[in-house]
């Protein structure tokens, strides 16, 4: 996989934007879920390098939707003029993985 969360973030997105304490900042976020969701592993998965390919995978996308839309935002209306962007409204909602991710 990747050596650093950056890089995972950056070949995701496609952007090299990414300010390295906001991409910390995030993984710090996106590993408080993991640690919830997966109790058991706390002591194991520790950081970065510790972390299974497919558990890398699931941070990385959560991290490009937060890099893609910081707020959440899932509806925009403007007068007459309404943009919805599809998807998981739990993740727009302010939950890090979608419930698919949960299970890996």
């Amino acid at each position: 996989m990747f050596a650093t969360p950056m890089d995972a973030l950056v070949a995701r997105t496609g952007s090299l934007d990414h300010d390295a304490d906001w991409v910390d900042a995030v993984f710090a976020e996106a590993m408080a879920h993991v640690r919830l969701i997966a109790p058991c592993k706390r002591s194991e998965w520790v950081d970065w390098s510790s972390l299974p390919e497919d558990v890398q995978s699931v941070v990385t996308s959560a991290m490009a939707r937060v890099a893609n839309n910081p707020r959440g935002i899932r509806q925009e209306t403007i007068g007459e003029y309404s943009y919805t962007v599809g998807g998981n409204s739990a993740v727009a909602g302010g939950f890090f993985f979608t419930p698919t991710a949960t299970r890996i």
